[in-house]
């Protein structure tokens, strides 16, 4: 059964399911390829949000890999069963809402992948559990991999700044939250930020960041609190240029310009090449410090966090339990 309601962007359909109301897919913003984004702030006629989004172009989608174990674990908690579609027009959001009038509170979820994989429509982001509860939750899109935190002085040039296209997508989908979400029942005053591995590590950026400041009240970091300065380590945008110049080479061009050209498929299989090569691709498709969202060296930032709320913790049987639990722990401790 579908389901229509009155938004300030215009109307739009969900579905009506037992335990609550979905509207799935809404369009947040639009970005071209390695631009920064703009809020969605209207759309003609009613908008259809009863099925998924696209995916974020990632590995997965040509360069599967399915008999490297952890791959294969994850493809078979997360996405066995289900079909998934990819396109750079990803920057979308899913609405689990209750069915009952009211105002409720909201949680904003960022996912996980290792900055480099993973979407919103993942099998376990169902968020019926939550509406029951009198929650609602968003499920975010943000653009991963190359896509998300690729670095270059002409994109600077353009923009003003370069890389944290990612963390910029994330800002862009909590202001349109903020903007819409009463239209749902939702309480545009009490938001909270939830993130597993990747999602908590960007969140936890974001609360040191001036860009993020008032959006939400409280932040709840999973399997990802406290991941620094041994890892997920932000570094200056200037240091990660040179490995991007590297995957330009693997790919067979000259500069970003010829790069940029080049389809999906040719630039992610660049990106294939050069992790055979190398070892640092994590630590170059991931948030850098671009004196815009980052003005300096987290150790530095992290002592001046925003003041908010703060849940840290870890998801059961994750990679690296006791690790990343002596990590959360040990970041809420000092940070208090």
């Amino acid at each position: 059964m579908s389901i229509e309601i009155p938004t300030p962007c215009g109307l739009i359909r969900g579905n009506k399911r037992e335990d609550c109301a979905e509207y799935l897919g809404i369009r947040y913003a639009t970005a071209e390829r390695f631009r920064y984004g703009k809020m969605v702030e209207s759309w003609d006629g009613v908008y259809d949000a009863t099925s998924f989004g696209p995916a974020c172009p990632q590995y997965r989608q040509f360069f599967p890999s399915l008999d490297v174990p952890e791959r294969l674990f994850y493809h078979r908690e997360f996405r066995e069963g289900q079909q998934f579609v990819y396109d750079e027009d990803c920057l979308n959001l899913n609405i689990y809402t209750p069915l009952e009038k009211g105002t409720y509170p909201v949680v904003i979820f960022v996912h996980g992948g290792g900055f480099n994989s993973l979407c919103n429509s993942e099998s376990y982001l169902d968020g019926a559990a939550y509406a029951k509860r009198g929650v609602i939750l968003v499920v975010i899109n943000y653009r991963v991999g190359v896509f998300g935190y690729i670095t270059d002085e002409e994109i600077q040039r353009q923009e003003g700044h370069d890389g944290n296209f990612a963390l910029d997508d994330t800002v862009l989908a909590i202001k349109w939250v903020k903007k819409n979400i009463a239209s749902f029942g939702g309480d545009p005053t009490c938001i909270t930020m939830m993130g597993q591995s990747a999602g908590a590590i960007s969140i936890q950026y974001l609360c040191l960041s001036q860009k993020a400041e008032g959006l939400f009240q409280r932040a709840i970091m999973m399997s990802g609190a406290g991941a620094f300065p041994k890892m997920g380590l932000p570094r200056p945008h200037e240091q990660t240029r040179e490995y991007w110049k590297a995957v330009y080479q693997a790919a067979g061009v000259n500069d970003f310009a010829a790069f940029k050209s080049l389809s999906v498929k040719q630039i992610l299989q660049a990106i294939e090449i050069i992790k055979k090569q190398r070892k640092d691709n994590q630590t170059n498709t991931m948030p850098v410090i671009d004196g815009y969202y980052l003005t300096e060296s987290v150790d530095k930032l992290i002592k001046h966090p925003m003041k908010l709320d703060y849940l840290a913790g870890i998801t059961n049987n994750d990679m690296f339990t006791i690790v990343l639990s002596r990590m959360a722990h040990k970041f809420t401790k000092k940070n208090n």
